[in-house]
């Protein structure tokens, strides 16, 4: 479970204009969630590392959107980790498709 920190952008007048939420992941870095501009009860994901660029996650509320990007956050490194585990076994010559 991450530990979300929200982050608000203020206008001229001090104004909140937008609230988001952050997050940080040990080697992955920075991750967000935020409102679209047009839609705000649509939330979205970014995370730079794993390449999710506004990743959609539904119109539900603040709470739910942490919830649903660290299960989507989960999602993609569990394919990372299975990337990794057949480039590591390909290296290793451990592979099926490895040439004798």
């Amino acid at each position: 479970m991450l530990m979300w920190t929200k982050d608000e952008r203020r206008n001229n007048r001090r104004e909140i204009v937008s609230s988001s939420y952050v997050a940080s992941v040990p080697y992955l870095g920075r991750v967000n969630i935020h409102p679209h501009i047009h839609s705000p009860g649509e939330w979205f994901l970014t995370c730079q590392s794993l390449r999710i660029e506004k990743l959609p996650l539904g119109s539900v509320s603040p709470e739910e959107a942490e919830q649903l990007a660290e299960a989507e956050l989960v999602k993609h490194l569990e394919g990372h980790i299975a990337w990794c585990r057949s480039a590591l076994a390909e290296l290793r010559g451990e592979s099926d498709t490895a040439a004798p």
